[in-house]
């Protein structure tokens, strides 16, 4: 439900809101790739390298073959 929510303050434009919600949703669901690679795309999109790599490790250690996730991690 979460994700859902921040996909739709992405597409409005809100990168701040859905940053928000996306954290949440990585805190509260901490075991969930889509969820730790959603929150670590928006950290890069703001620029917040510190709060992205976390996120984006964890993503890679549940998707260990994804090339979205390896991409955003290798920037």
């Amino acid at each position: 439900m979460l994700l859902m929510a921040v996909q739709h303050k992405c597409a409005s434009g809100d990168f701040h809101g859905a940053h928000a919600l996306a954290a949440r949703a990585a805190a509260t669901h901490a075991d969930s790739a889509p969820a730790a690679d959603l929150h670590g795309t928006l950290c890069l999109q703001l620029g917040n390298l510190s709060e992205a790599v976390p996120s984006l490790e964890r993503a890679m250690r549940r998707m260990p073959t994804n090339w979205r996730v390896a991409t955003n991690l290798a920037s």
